[in-house]
This record gives C-alpha cells, sequence and structure tokens, in this order.
C-alpha cells in the first residue's frame, strides 16, 4: 500500500503500479490528502498490506513522516518504505527518522519486484540492491538504471475512482537531463547515479507509442502532456516518434525544451504532426542572472530567434520565469519582462524562487546573506512558487505584486506605466484575484482543456493546498 499526497496522476506511480503487478503482487494506492484518519486505518485493515509505501517531494516529506509515525503509534507493524525525489536524494537523512525503515533510491520498479519477492518467499530482503536499510551492517548498494523498454506497461489503474484521471494524458518517453541548472535536482540525481548505467534513456519508438495510447484511454479528452525535461535532444528518435504519435495517436500534443534544442529542424517536426504549445525555459532576461547564477547559458538573441521559428510555424508556446532570485535586482525582473515581450510569448508564467536544500542556489542565497540557513524543516509544507519569498534582502511585498502583474506587463507592454506603479502597492486580495484569473485563462489555453474539465482541475488543486496534519 502506497500514500500518495497530491491529487494528480504521476507516471512514476503508474510504472510501480505495473512492475508490481506484472510480478504477481498486489499494489494499493491510497491518495492521502482528503482522506479521514479512521479511513487510512480501515484502508490499512481490510488490505493487510506486507508493506506501507510513502512517496514525497522536499517538503511533503514532513507530511509523509507524520502519517508514517502517527501509523505506528497507532500499532500499524508494516515496515515503511519511503521513495521519490526527496528520499532518493537525501537517503542518510531520512533513514535515521523513527518512522522509516527502509528507502527505495532511484528508480524503484524493479528493486520494489525485488524485495517484494523475496519477502514473498520468506527469504532475507535486507541488502537488495537499490534499498538503504536501517540497519549500519547493510550498507546502501545502487541498483543499475534500468533500460526503459525492459519496464512493464504503465498501469493507470490505481487511480481508478479518483479525481487523478480528470487530468490530460501524460507521458514521459524520455527519462533523465544533462543539464546542471543550478536550482534543479538533476545535478544530484546524476551524481548519486554515475556508473549505473546512461542517466538519459529513450523509450523506443514504438514503446513511447504505445504509453501514449494506455493514457489517452483513461484520461480526459484532450492534447498529450509530453514531460519529458530534454525531448528533442536525439532529434533522430524524436523524428520517429512523432511520426509514430501522428499515425496512432493522432492527438494534438504539449511538450517541454530546452531552448538551445529549439532548431529549424525539430520546428518543421512538431509543426508537421499538430503540436498543441511547447513550454519554453526562459527563467531569467538578464543574461548575468542566466550565466552566473543559474547556469544556462544562452543569450537573448536567441531567445528571440527561437521565438521567431515557433512563430513563423504557427505553434505558440509558454515561458517559464524566475523571479526572486539571489542578487537579482528589481531592473533584472523588468528585463525578464521585456525578453517575453520581444518573443512575444503567448503564455508567460512566473515562478517565485523557492530554496531547497543542498542544491547550488540555496548555497549562493546562504553566502550572499539572502538566507541563514536552508534545513528541511523550513521549506514550506506545500512548496509553491506562487508564496512570498523566503529570501531577506528582497522587498517582499514589492516582489509579490510583480509577480501578480508579470503576466500582464508582458500581455499588455502599453500600461508598464501604469504596472509600475501598482507594484508600489502592498499585495492584496484584488492583485491576487487578478492574478489568478489571468493565470487561469493562460494555463487554459496553453494545455487546450476544456472550460468544464479545467473547472475541475482548479477545485482539485484547490482541496490540495488545504494542508492539515494527520493524527491519531
Amino acid at each position: 500500500m502506497v500514500f500518495q499526497f497530491q491529487n494528480s496522476a504521476y507516471l512514476g506511480m503508474a510504472y510501480l503500479n505495473g512492475a508490481i503487478k506484472a510480478a504477481g503482487h498486489e499494489f494499493k494506492l491510497v491518495l492521502a490528502q482528503d482522506k479521514k484518519d479512521t479511513e487510512i486505518l480501515g484502508l490499512i485493515e481490510a488490505f493487510k498490506p506486507d508493506f506501507l509505501g510513502f512517496t514525497c517531494m522536499t517538503g511533503l516529506h514532513r507530511k509523509a513522516l507524520s502519517l508514517a509515525k502517527n501509523l505506528k503509534d497507532a500499532g500499524v507493524r508494516a515496515p515503511t518504505i519511503f521513495g521519490g525525489p526527496h528520499p532518493t536524494l537525501f537517503y542518510e537523512d531520512m533513514i535515521t527518522k523513527d518512522a522509516v525503515d527502509l528507502i527505495s533510491v532511484g528508480e524503484g520498479e524493479q528493486s520494489l519486484v525485488n524485495l517484494l519477492d523475496a519477502a514473498d518467499r520468506k527469504k532475507d530482503y535486507s541488502g537488495i540492491p537499490g534499498f538503504r536499510f536501517k540497519e549500519a551492517r547493510h550498507p546502501y548498494t545502487p541498483a543499475p538504471l534500468p533500460e526503459l523498454d525492459d519496464l512493464a506497461p504503465c498501469d493507470w489503474g490505481c487511480y481508478e475512482g479518483t479525481p487523478a484521471l480528470e487530468q490530460l494524458p501524460i507521458i514521459m518517453p524520455v527519462r533523465g537531463c544533462p543539464y546542471s541548472c543550478t536550482y534543479c535536482f538533476n545535478e544530484g540525481m546524476r551524481k548519486l547515479f554515475k556508473g549505473l548505467g546512461p542517466y538519459i534513456r529513450h523509450h523506443s519508438p514504438h514503446r513511447a507509442v504505445e504509453e501514449a495510447l494506455r493514457a489517452v484511454r483513461v484520461f480526459r479528452e484532450g492534447p498529450v502532456l509530453i514531460q519529458s525535461d530534454t525531448l528533442g535532444i536525439d532529434l533522430e528518435w524524436t523524428r520517429e516518434f512523432f511520426e509514430l504519435f501522428h499515425r496512432k495517436v493522432n492527438r494534438p500534443f504539449v511538450c517541454f525544451f530546452r531552448p538551445e534544442l529549439v532548431k529549424q529542424e525539430l520546428v518543421d517536426i512538431l509543426k508537421a504532426h499538430n503540436c498543441h504549445s511547447v513550454g519554453l525555459g526562459v527563467e531569467s532576461g538578464s543574461e548575468r542572472v542566466r550565466s552566473e547564477l543559474l547556469n544556462r547559458m544562452y543569450s537573448n538573441q536567441m531567445l528571440v530567434e527561437v521565438a521567431d521559428r515557433l512563430h513563423q510555424a504557427g505553434i505558440r508556446f509558454r515561458t517559464y520565469n524566475l523571479m526572486g532570485i539571489p542578487t537579482e535586482t528589481e531592473s533584472e525582473i523588468w528585463e525578464t519582462v521585456h525578453i517575453n515581450v520581444r518573443m512575444k510569448s503567448d503564455y508567460p508564467t512566473p515562478s517565485i524562487f523557492i530554496p531547497l536544500p543542498r542544491t547550488r542556489l540555496t548555497e549562493i542565497a546562504i553566502r550572499e546573506n539572502y538566507l541563514d540557513s536552508m534545513e528541511f524543516d523550513n521549506v514550506p509544507l506545500n512548496v509553491s512558487s506562487r508564496q512570498p519569498t523566503m529570501l531577506k534582502k528582497f522587498d517582499a511585498d514589492r516582489l509579490q505584486m510583480l509577480f501578480y502583474f508579470f503576466q500582464t506587463a508582458v500581455l499588455f507592454p502599453r500600461w508598464h506605466p501604469l504596472i509600475r506603479r501598482l507594484v508600489r502597492l502592498k499585495p492584496n486580495w484584488l492583485s491576487s484575484l487578478w492574478f489568478k484569473i489571468v493565470y487561469a485563462l493562460l494555463h487554459r489555453a496553453s494545455e487546450g482543456r476544456g472550460w468544464w474539465h479545467y473547472a475541475f482541475y482548479i477545485w482539485n488543486n484547490l482541496k490540495f493546498v488545504r494542508t492539515r496534519d494527520l493524527k491519531f
């Protein structure tokens, strides 16, 4: 039995479900966010799991630890397994917690099957590669990264009967990222799995299309979201995949690219195969901020050229933009507005920088006295790029107002004099409401969601941000 604290469907969970069921074991997923305490205990009593799994990102790891502790206090004796991005990167910290019995480090499809096989045969499973065990006498042994086509197919059945299936279909035909952005976890992941096989792996085009067909059968009608970080890094693979996708799936799609990869050949492929929209990481309009602080080495001129290629092909695009970066000035935030204006971004999307432990940008923030320190318990429970900045030295109110009016400033450049006056005001319910309306209109259009579908999506996310402590 696995507990998830978001009300969305995740590919990792579907892959785990597929692998575990294919090996002859049972898998039960619980969306714990909306469950009452007594419901969770009742589900455990009915299912009688051999293991309790908890998947979590940084921030949500605190809710997972709280639930695991409370279950143990209530007399549940099944060993607890923690997995996901946070336990993987920080397994030596997590294994010290009383509520944690073992950590699944990395991509756990095969490791979990090996664990369940051993437990089913009443064999000692301590020391299985891919797990960090509580006992010091069983040191962590890494498991090799799997070839993607060797994995069992995704099984979305674990989300059956939940609102998670009301979202758009999602696939991830490519895993891994070769870049080293200072605010991202990929650099840490690559170091952790160095020597265990290629970090960047592709499904074969045929297998990737099979996964897309599985997704469109169970999710809402609409474009397919291709969630790979580095789609397009292998141009010939990309061409073959989209040709096959167009023939067999025949749906619009939304995908995400590093700006450096958006050459004319890639744009031609997207145009030929019904691309709904593209996401591009601009991050900052200041070349100083991008190169010195974010480790993103491309020029503003290149961003404009990429935008021109997409516009000429009739492909709309969303830009991702970061503000509140350590040492960034207000004039540099306006540079980010201006580069989005020059690019004629269809769907500009802002985020406020969230410092996460042990990333290079957080270390810069501490060194430059924007943060005293960053420990795991300081991370917001619901990590959100819409929260006020956690950094010192910024005028938090001014930054929040710049965030609220960023999209408006990009879409309506003539309003800049008015917006420069508005951002001097204190954040208030009206400015927050304005942002939410503009954001919702752009986000819905960028992903091609229907109005009723999008309203349900918003309601589902509103329920998620209502946090509570689980206590028995």
